[in-house]
């Protein structure tokens, strides 16, 4: 870095909290990591919380912060499971063990989904989304993410062992079965999903968080036979906070400046939205279902069921039902010139228009699993795109219509994966601000 004495760019970007930092020709000192286990005994019952303190640093600043859970799938009694059982964790598990999580920044703001599963779902949309195919092995060891197959209902039996007349469908479900197979502990490490640490800026020195997890049922971490009796037994966790040390002289201008100015960080907040669907009708019209007319910038659909949302061994919570036609009017202005089916060419072409991949990579939803995904996306902005530049918020009247091209029999949760801009400031008090 030494030879670009003049430049910006020999300060780490995540150290440029405001525009005009006078150029250094080095600015990091130090990236260490910090571990920090619970401050509350384990408890294994669903429900129970997990509370980890993270301490302040005086002259650290975050960067990152994951957490690494070693855990093994037992019988109800604590036993071994039997050889060869069908018995498998669902997908994302790092994150799906948990059904809550809120971090609170300095005890002040807190940044929490109400409704149960938001965190592990907004997770798993956002990482099923943003990664290519070229990242499935990584993704499959630290997270044991990967893609069910098949029908949904082949996603919703535990059939893991191939036998002499039937072969295995579900191949991804086999994987994390032989993961966990031989009674093996197993290690997954998974980033931290709050707003204020999903944007590239580090937090100010001195900020302290308390992240609460909240254990999830066995019944929607696992998939097994719906009258199993089977356990995710967690046998260590902690959180691997990792921070970024300036130099002195940068330090010093972090502190002084912001005495004059509080650091604004610009964040994509996610909400999951659900509406049920009563069995019984082909087409629906959901009226305004977005909080204060306020439109997302991005917003994905699908369908799931009541059973899978509560958790139950035999229902897969992350494979999901399709809509045969869906319309979107804003202030009576279709969204689509005509419907989007979910006729594959229509449904791959939209998705790849919508996450901007038409000409690059290739996403983790395919032809062979799009059974299973069939999202159907929305970029709500006036120009279409919702990359790093903040949109302008619009609120509107809205009306969302669905055809399933047949009665559905049975009731149906329709979820809404939204993305919204949102800043946040801190101050030189440690004042946290939300801006909508």
């Amino acid at each position: 870095m030494s030879k670009y004495k003049n430049s910006p760019e020999a300060i780490d970007s995540a150290l440029l909290l405001w525009s005009g930092i006078k150029p250094t020709n080095t600015s990091v000192k130090e990236i260490y990591d910090v571990l920090v286990f619970p401050s509350n005994s384990l408890d294994q019952s669903p429900g129970s919380s997990i509370i980890f303190n993270v301490p302040s640093q005086t002259t650290g600043m975050m960067i990152d912060c994951e957490i690494v859970t070693n855990f093994r799938v037992l019988k109800a009694d604590n036993s071994n499971l039997d050889a060869n059982i069908n018995v498998a964790t669902v997908n994302s598990i790092g994150s799906a063990m948990f059904q809550q999580v809120e971090v609170q920044v300095d005890n002040r703001v807190s940044f929490l989904q109400q409704m149960n599963h938001s965190y592990d779902l907004c997770t798993f949309f956002e990482t099923i989304l943003n990664n290519d195919k070229n990242r499935q092995d990584i993704l499959f060891a630290k997270e044991m993410f990967v893609t069910d197959r098949g029908t949904k209902a082949q996603s919703d039996e535990p059939y893991y062992h191939k036998h002499a007349e039937r072969d295995v469908i579900n191949t991804g479900g086999q994987e994390r079965c032989r993961r966990i197979a031989n009674f093996e502990s197993v290690t997954v490490i998974t980033k931290l999903n709050v707003p204020i640490l999903k944007q590239h800026k580090a937090l100010v020195p001195g900020t302290k968080l308390t992240v609460t997890l909240v254990k999830a049922k066995n019944e929607y971490c696992l998939m097994a036979a719906a009258n199993a009796s089977c356990k995710l037994h967690i046998n260590e966790i902690y959180l691997k906070c990792t921070y970024i040390k300036p130099e002195d002289a940068l330090l010093q201008l972090i502190n002084s400046k912001i005495q004059k100015s509080p650091v604004i960080y610009e964040v994509d907040r996610q909400s999951i939205i659900a509406r049920m669907l009563s069995q019984g009708s082909r087409q629906y019209t959901i009226s305004n279902m977005f909080d204060h007319g306020i439109l997302p910038k991005f917003m994905l659909l699908t369908v799931t069921t009541p059973e899978a949302m509560n958790g139950a061994y035999n229902k897969n919570p992350y494979t999901f039902l399709g809509i045969n036609k869906v319309q979107l009017y804003i202030n009576n202005k279709p969204y689509f010139a005509n419907p989007l089916s979910n006729d594959e060419a229509e449904l791959l072409d939209n998705l790849y228009k919508t996450t901007h991949r038409e000409h690059i990579g290739s996403m983790l939803i395919t032809r062979d699993n799009l059974d299973l995904y069939q999202f159907m996306t929305f970029v709500l902005t006036d120009d279409k795109t919702y990359g790093p530049h903040m949109s302008l918020k619009k609120i509107c009247d809205t009306r969302l219509e669905l055809d399933f091209g047949a009665n559905i029999t049975e009731n149906l949760i329709l979820l809404a994966y939204c993305l919204y801009d949102q800043q946040i400031s801190i101050d030189k008090d440690g004042e946290i601000t939300i801006i909508e």
